[in-house]
């Protein structure tokens, strides 16, 4: 019989919710005709028109492999994050690049510390690569205490990762909070920030982990171009490092990751930033829309820096969840936090209607 590490008969293949999956598949499996599509934390407001012609260049030549340095892809991450060139590696999406981190630098016996709540691949991974996961607690009101995460570091800890903002909360901490606390952490361990979410960030106390790069040999910022940018379907993401880490990332990333549909569409999405800036303002005002219509009917909106709300709505969370998945509206729930309903921002209507529904199933409760 084929031996298997033996770490990888204890977990659980992923699997996926209606939720998760594409409108018209959702729409075949509910029977549902109208559906919003609010838990993916996708961009309502698509890609920009730029990225056809990036798609149509990369179109030319599908016939011969592509260039698997995607040296135009890295030239313009280098423009745009103001970092050189060999500081930057791409990946198969963001959770390619947490996946080629585990695989660099942790393996059997090694800790990998978390503060929860967390995106779900950072508490996956480490476990593929045979490392233990160690989580801390989460903090009253869903805030990341840099305090309790240095009190959980131990002789085994090599990674530490962050989310910020954070998802699934949408707080954000102060950068330089961050580079302060980051003097007291051991250089020996390597400090995942996660910027998946970095460029719906207006609160001023942020500002771009990479810009303290030059201060830290052991961080790392990730970020992706499936969120503001609109390429979710493409898988790309890219991490900003000091020249040693993103080699130890290279060694294990494997050749032709990210294709040249990916890469080029990234580059034009790169060359329209006006197109960034209203998609950031359109999602500024539907969130503070919503959030405040949520606040109206008496639930706990977390403060957001991101395209999604993270809303407390009590012990009937679940059965507001299920309501609205009937009516066609599918949010998220989950991270440990049964009180919470996690809403994606939508384009106006469907957050109008969102609000409409809401509004619909206080009136049913109230009787």
């Amino acid at each position: 019989m084929v031996q298997r590490k033996k770490f990888l008969s204890h977990l659980e293949v992923p699997s996926y919710e209606v939720e998760d999956l594409p409108i018209d598949e959702i729409q075949r499996l509910t029977k549902q005709s109208k559906i919003a599509k609010l838990s993916f934390n996708e961009s309502p407001y698509g890609a920009s028109p730029k990225v056809k012609l990036g798609i149509e260049k990369a179109y030319q030549e599908i016939s011969k492999y592509g260039d698997p340095y995607q040296r135009e892809l890295v030239e313009a991450l280098s423009i745009y994050t103001g970092q050189p060139e060999d500081h930057i590696v791409f990946g198969n999406g963001a959770d390619e690049l947490i996946d080629l981190v585990c695989r660099a630098f942790v393996g059997p016996g090694d800790e990998v510390l978390l503060p929860l709540p967390i995106f779900g691949t950072y508490l996956m991974d480490p476990v593929i690569s045979g490392a233990q996961v160690k989580m801390i607690p989460v903090q009253e009101g869903l805030e990341i205490d840099l305090q309790k995460v240095s009190e959980g570091i131990t002789e085994k800890t090599k990674v530490i990762g962050l989310c910020n903002p954070n998802n699934p909360t949408g707080r954000v901490l102060p950068t330089s909070e961050i580079a302060a606390w980051l003097k007291t952490v051991p250089t020996h361990i390597l400090v995942v920030v996660d910027e998946a979410y970095a460029e719906y960030a207006e609160d001023p106390s942020y500002y771009p982990m990479w810009k303290e790069l030059g201060n830290f040999p052991n961080l790392i910022i990730l970020r992706t171009f499936s969120k503001v940018f609109g390429l979710p379907s493409l898988r790309l993401g890219y991490g900003v490092a000091n020249p040693p880490i993103v080699h130890s990332i290279e060694v294990c990333r494997k050749i032709a990751n990210v294709n040249s549909f990916a890469a080029l569409a990234g580059v034009a999405a790169l060359a329209d930033l006006e197109f960034v800036g209203q998609v950031v303002e359109k999602n500024r005002q539907e969130r503070e829309k919503l959030a405040q219509a949520l606040a109206s009917f008496g639930f706990v909106v977390l403060p957001s820096q991101t395209n999604f709300l993270m809303v407390r709505v009590g012990e009937s969370a679940e059965a507001l969840w299920n309501y609205l998945k009937e009516k066609g509206i599918f949010t998220r729930m989950g991270w440990g936090l049964t009180d919470y309903i996690r809403i994606s921002l939508g384009n106006e209507e469907e957050n109008d209607w969102l609000i409409e529904e809401i509004r619909q199933w206080l009136d049913l409760k109230r009787g």
